[in-house]
């Protein structure tokens, strides 16, 4: 057998075998990423969305305990002033009212009950009925948070207010605030998680980090603000998967994302290695 001969074998093994078999790799290769990528996005918005359905069983919870608030009728005598003495007071707030607070406070981790009034009172009751001051929120600002939820400025709470109207439901006598912590509130979706978590939140970016909420920092802010419902409805920016869902409660956007190259690295280096595998043979 002549060297022509040879290299003429060799170049119609390449020409008829291997560069065929590398094209349809090639081709299979991407396909097979992109039903990747599509699978787990799919699985991924599953999870988001049982994640969200647990959310809104606890964020109705802690809404519902408003009712025991507004149906406590001692704290309402309290708050109208219709105790006659201060021993009075003080004997309603040991036995139907700090019950009441403790209950709420212990029921739930991270949870916490504060409600504001106007009245000034003879005999404050501790940290838990609160005389609105300089050091407390605003009348002004419990009005316009009323039935909402809100971030601190922090975002370590969040927090719920609700007006606590008297025993005939005719006039305000005071605001209640439940305060969470934002990681106990959004646990449903931290605990659930495998990939990095973003929170967009009033203009502002904060992320998780073993299980803890944080300001995105600054540094990485730069190369993910540009962000935005268009990259949500899309599902991808720069070569990351994103899986999104909106809390309407908090007004607030939970983004998942996801680097493709650690869905596909592996998949398309065992595929490479096959159809070498299965060229040689031929």
């Amino acid at each position: 057998m002549n060297l022509s001969l040879i290299k003429k074998m060799i170049w119609g093994y390449v020409i008829i075998v291997l560069f065929p078999m590398l094209v349809f790799g090639t081709l299979y290769s991407r396909l097979s990423s992109s039903s990747i990528i599509q699978e787990y996005k799919s699985s991924r918005q599953t999870l988001l969305e049982e994640s969200h359905a647990n959310y809104k069983s606890r964020i109705s919870q802690y809404k519902s305990y408003s009712k025991l608030f507004q149906n406590n009728q001692p704290l309402l005598q309290y708050l109208q002033g219709y105790n006659r003495t201060a021993s009075d007071e003080i004997y309603s707030y040991l036995t139907d009212i700090k019950p009441l607070f403790s209950y709420i406070n212990s029921s739930t981790p991270g949870m916490k009950a504060i409600v504001y009034h106007t009245r000034d009172v003879d005999v404050p009751l501790e940290d838990h009925v609160v005389f609105i001051n300089d050091h407390t929120p605003s009348e002004d600002k419990l009005i316009e948070d009323d039935g909402k939820w809100k971030f601190s400025k922090d975002h370590a709470q969040a927090y719920y207010t609700e007006k606590l109207l008297s025993a005939d439901y005719s006039r305000v006598v005071g605001y209640l605030r439940i305060l969470v912590k934002s990681e106990e509130l959004l646990s449903p979706f931290l605990l659930s998680n495998s990939d990095t978590l973003y929170f967009h939140y009033e203009d502002t970016w904060f992320s998780e980090h073993d299980n803890n909420l944080s300001l995105y920092d600054q540094d990485e802010i730069v190369s993910f603000n540009s962000l935005d419902e268009k990259d949500f409805k899309s599902g991808r920016y720069k070569n990351q998967i994103i899986n999104f869902i909106y809390l309407d409660d908090l007004d607030i956007y939970v983004a998942a994302v996801t680097p493709i190259s650690g869905l596909i690295n592996a998949s398309g280096s065992s595929t490479t290695l096959i159809i070498l595998f299965i060229s040689l043979l031929l």
